[in-house]
């Protein structure tokens, strides 16, 4: 994980019961992160494949799913839009959903263990 982008790192002082403050560390992390996490915690003993490698798959699918979704509903919205118009949208939605897919893979390069 790198901080800034999978977490924030944040000095919070508190304080303390004998007087005085102390400063500790509060880590948050991102929704895609603590999906992450959450996908990690788990692992059995016979379980031969990391959960790394599948928890950033399913982060992956996730926001494809979303972008597909955004592009139907944007679909069923522009019925009535002349083609060359529809067809100069696709084009545009399809880049940007490619360049979510390009980032995510730079930042989380899925390798076999």
């Amino acid at each position: 994980m790198f901080e800034g982008v999978d977490f924030e790192l944040r000095a919070v002082s508190e304080l303390r019961k004998q007087g005085g403050t102390s400063i500790s560390k509060h880590y948050i992390l991102t929704p895609d992160s603590f999906k992450i996490c959450l996908m990690r915690s788990r692992r059995n003993p016979n379980q031969t494949v990391d959960p790394t490698i599948y928890g950033l798959y399913f982060i992956l699918l996730e926001k494809a799913q979303t972008d597909v979704l955004a592009v139907l509903d944007l679909v069923s919205q522009l019925r009535n839009v002349p083609q060359r118009v529809f067809v100069f949208l696709v084009l545009g939605l399809s880049y940007c959903i490619a360049e979510k897919l390009k980032s995510f893979n730079t930042l989380n390069p899925i390798t076999p263990s």
